[in-house]
């Protein structure tokens, strides 16, 4: 492998981007539960870093979960992404093994406000202003974690499948009620505007409460996260052995193999919230597992969770006081 990495010959990832500016490009590293162990540095380990438990309603696939070493590449500009990802990708020949790649976008709205996931609902309301005493709070990790770790974060990824056109043939009420927000604003259906707290004790017309207690909103909005999560679209499915539908069937001995995928199109949501204890997100997933009226919509595929170390000081490198430890 080395051969193959330093031979002069070499294709050169660098001409990928030629001539283009680097569009807010930038990578995240992160360190999974079982990379301690397997180099040496458990005692070293973040106090909350644990593999995800499956939560009811998952149909995980192990091409989708799990990984020692995160690496979150994102920028403006594609091609800029694609060759941060052809250069990193040839430093790791010889040290590690590509487990899986999901590749997302998210588009702002003109005005800089929220932006939307595939069901047209804005997506991330509830974060907290970054830089903020809240954002901070929510965050930043702290509470009885390894010197080297301080300042750090927990990401938890989720690949949600998002069964469009089931959605898509709900009413805008439907919609509405199940994330318990208006689709075109954003207000919670209490009234106010997107930002605007919800007034569970409010009542609709029909007598009932205007936000529905197992509404999205509902079990969810005292979730102490950042959510940063992007679009995915790969289209219409064309390998059963990785598709959830498919996984979820068993054909009987003798029987010809056949199809049951009943939501083909393999879209949705590439979950990913920052927060100083995953614990949070837990008891957050758990409450929507239990009652929560989106997962008729919604089905997770992918899961993961790993530790972010703190940015690296100049002359250093990314979690670097893990290796004084």
């Amino acid at each position: 492998p080395k051969a193959a990495i330093d031979g002069d010959d070499q294709f050169d990832a660098e001409a990928v981007a030629a001539g283009l500016d680097p569009a807010r490009l930038t990578v995240t590293f992160g360190l999974g539960p079982e990379l301690f162990a397997k180099t040496g540095l458990e005692a070293a380990r973040p106090a909350k870093l644990e593999a995800l438990p499956e939560f009811d309603g998952d149909r995980l696939q192990d091409a989708w979960c799990g990984g020692d070493l995160l690496l979150q590449i994102c920028g403006d500009d594609l091609q800029v992404v694609s060759n941060a990802f052809l250069e990193l990708r040839k430093r790791a020949v010889g040290f590690g093994t590509l487990g899986w790649v999901q590749q997302g976008f998210s588009s702002p709205p003109a005005d800089g406000g929220t932006p939307r996931n595939l069901m047209g609902f804005k997506d991330g309301s509830l974060n907290p202003e970054p830089g903020s005493a809240d954002f901070d709070t929510r965050v930043w990790a702290s509470d009885s974690e390894p010197d080297w770790f301080a300042g750090g974060t927990y990401l938890v990824f989720r690949k949600i499948r998002m069964k469009l056109p089931a959605w898509s043939m709900a009413s805008a009420e439907e919609q509405n009620l199940t994330l318990g927000r208006e689709r075109d604003s954003g207000a919670p259906l209490s009234g106010g505007g997107e930002f605007d707290h919800p007034d569970f004790t409010a009542v609709g017309g029909d007598g009932l409460p205007a936000v529905p207690a197992d509404s999205h909103l509902a079990l969810t909005h005292e979730a102490a996260m950042f959510r940063r999560g992007f679009n995915y679209d790969y289209g219409f499915l064309t390998q059963g052995d990785v598709s959830s539908d498919a996984a979820a069937h068993e054909h009987a001995p003798g029987t010809a193999d056949h199809g049951h995928d009943e939501h083909p199109y393999d879209a949705g949501l590439l979950f990913a919230s920052f927060q100083a204890d995953p614990g949070v997100f837990i008891e957050t997933q758990e409450k929507m597992a239990a009652s929560d009226r989106l997962m008729e919509f919604i089905v997770a595929e992918g899961s993961a969770i790993f530790a972010i170390p703190p940015g690296a000081a100049e002359g250093g490198f990314v979690a670097d006081g893990l290796f004084r430890t």
